[in-house]
């Protein structure tokens, strides 16, 4: 009789104790991330980890206060007027310059030696209200001068509109 008291006591002692533990504020410092989180697409599959690409998405998602967050990130690069950000449905400007717009109101793309011309069919959506409405839109490279950098990055959106396009198709 007395064995089967002490067990429930010690059960109500150890209950109470563990209620007690989780209930109480920690005092040990919160953890940091070491690195960003994993950047996940469309298909969900699970690659290496590439630091690149969780940038990118984190760039995505935090634009405009998470407007984004919902959206795949396809691509970013760092250029003069901006940071340039494309996901599944828009190219994103952040930094200097500040606007937005559909990927499919995009008419066309022209490289020329000192920047790329981005042609859209309808003026974009300006965040900032120093930017000036209008459905011409110039990226510059990060270096004046730089046609490698254009190069790769006016690839790099033909390549993108091209298959996102196809995609909605």
């Amino acid at each position: 009789m007395v064995k089967p008291a002490v067990g429930t006591l010690d059960l109500v002692s150890k209950t109470s104790q563990g209620i007690k533990n989780t209930t109480s504020v920690s005092t040990e410092p919160k953890r940091q991330r070491i690195r960003l989180p994993r950047y996940f697409g469309p298909d969900r599959a699970l690659r290496v980890y590439s630091e690149d690409e969780a940038i990118g998405q984190s760039l995505l998602w935090n634009a405009e206060g998470g407007r984004f967050a919902g959206e795949w990130y396809h691509f970013h690069q760092e250029l003069g007027n901006g940071k340039l950000i494309v996901s599944n449905r828009h190219i994103i400007m952040t930094e200097q310059e500040r606007w937005f717009a559909p990927i499919k109101l995009v008419r066309g793309l022209q490289l020329t030696g000192r920047h790329i011309v981005l042609l859209f069919v309808k003026p974009v959506t300006a965040i900032s209200m120093l930017e000036q409405l209008t459905n011409i839109k110039l990226l510059k490279p990060l270096v004046a001068y730089d046609v490698e950098q254009l190069r790769l990055v006016y690839q790099q959106l033909i390549n993108s509109i091209r298959v996102l396009r196809q995609e909605r198709m």
